[in-house]
């Protein structure tokens, strides 16, 4: 039986080759992905636009993630396993008058406050 050949890319793709009269080949990738935002506005803040918009936006997100594998087997008979697995955590918070003395306070025409 030969030998099988793997190689590891550097963007998280591992791609396994192997001819032989039996082909097994199994291919693991991960990508784990970890997001932390937060905002925090302190006791004491004062956060003013009275005829207008106050936005405060807390966005955790993640674009594009990708991971592969892919098995090449040739052979009688073959047996490939390729598997892409991953977690993604995203975590978003907004504080107000969690800290710091006096009051926090948010004047607006419109006050948007997301955790997103």
């Amino acid at each position: 039986m030969k030998e099988m050949k793997e190689w590891k890319l550097k963007d998280n793709r591992q791609v396994l080759r192997n001819t032989s009269f039996v082909a097994i080949g199994d291919a693991r990738a991960y990508a784990d992905v970890n997001t932390n935002a937060s905002v925090n506005v302190a006791r004491g803040a004062l956060l003013k636009n009275t005829f207008g918009n106050v936005s405060v936006i807390s966005d955790a997100s993640a674009d594009n993630v990708h991971s592969y594998a892919r098995v090449y087997n040739a052979g009688v008979g073959n047996e490939p396993d390729a598997r892409a697995l991953g977690t993604l955590t995203l975590t978003s918070k907004v504080n107000i008058g969690g800290s710091g003395t006096g009051k926090a306070e948010i004047i607006g025409r419109n006050v948007d406050i997301q955790s997103c």
